[in-house]
């Protein structure tokens, strides 16, 4: 990746992404890192996708009905997620000085839990 790209990423995962700390389906005591992003743009996260070799894309969804919007009014969504527990920590190291204190926060929270259950 290269910087330009590197740039491009880390300002998507600011305005639209997370890093997280997922429970295993199988085994819920397992716990694996994931970095995602969810938005209308399947471009975008196809671009994400391509650009990081990494992650699947999954949609379209609808969100459901709220007492401002109907279903009808809502723009399908798309989610791009990486579950990989190397490929996550390689890639929030990489992203890390390029991210806001708060974004900075949320990977150095993930990855101390992480650490905590390998001990």
């Amino acid at each position: 990746m290269n910087d330009f790209e590197l740039g491009r990423l880390s300002g998507l995962l600011e305005a639209d992404g997370w890093f997280s700390l997922s429970k295993h389906n199988r085994n819920p005591k397992h716990l694996y890192p994931t970095i995602g992003m969810e938005m209308v743009d399947l471009d975008t996260l196809e671009w994400c996708r391509q650009v990081t070799g990494e992650g699947n894309v999954y949609g379209p969804r609808v969100r459901a009905e709220s007492r401002y919007h109907t279903k009808s009014d809502r723009q399908p969504t798309w989610t791009w997620k990486i579950g990989k527990k190397q490929v996550c920590i390689d890639l929030m190291k990489q992203l890390y000085p390029h991210m806001s204190a708060r974004r900075q926060s949320q990977i150095d929270d993930v990855l101390a839990q992480l650490q905590e259950t390998q001990q």
